[in-house]
């Protein structure tokens, strides 16, 4: 019935994307600085590259060893705050940048207001949506009574019982005839 399946981005890498990001940035400031100067162009052009290059060339892979049942999740909610931070100076000072070259008035609360609100948007759509995913999921299942709230102690004392065997971060079902019973169901 449902096809989609809640990919956790459990380790960070980057990819060959934020070079030709930052190259890209570096180029776009070049030509914005001819128009508006030299040194307001090329901090505008460098960071926002970045951003899009962090965004872009950031890859997730799964890790091979787990040991706990949650620690995909554990994992993604850690990058996600830790892209969050990284955006968050970034996009701070390329708001302030385009500001300044605006001749705007800079409100500093403001300012960080809508950078750490930008930073957030860029670590939720990053790697927080299996997070929020995942969350979404099982309080769906828990208020419809289908799961305990904490599975992974439900799954450890199905475990110690011998109804599922552990390996590494996931479990299966040791008796095929129970594994069907459930199906089943």
């Amino acid at each position: 019935m449902f096809e989609h399946k809640i990919e956790t981005v459990e380790t960070l890498k980057i990819g060959f994307d934020i070079k030709s990001c930052l190259i890209f940035g570096l180029i776009s400031g070049l030509i914005l600085g001819l128009i508006t100067g030299l040194i307001y162009g090329l901090i505008f052009g460098l960071i926002s590259g970045l951003i899009v290059g962090l965004a872009s060339g950031l890859k997730g892979s799964e890790l091979i060893n787990k040991n706990d049942a949650n620690t995909g999740i554990k994992k993604s909610t850690k990058n996600t705050i830790i892209f969050t931070l990284i955006a968050l100076p970034l996009t701070i000072l390329l708001f302030f940048s385009v500001l300044h070259i605006l001749s705007a008035n800079i409100n500093i609360l403001g300012l960080v207001l809508f950078g750490l609100g930008t930073a957030l948007l860029f670590g939720i759509t990053f790697a927080g949506i299996p997070v929020i995913q995942h969350f979404s999921l099982r309080l769906i299942l828990w208020k419809n009574r289908s799961i305990p709230w904490n599975y992974a102690r439900f799954l450890k004392y199905a475990d110690d019982r011998k109804l599922i065997d552990q390996v590494g971060g996931r479990f299966t079902f040791i008796h095929d005839k129970l594994q069907s019973h459930f199906a089943q169901m």
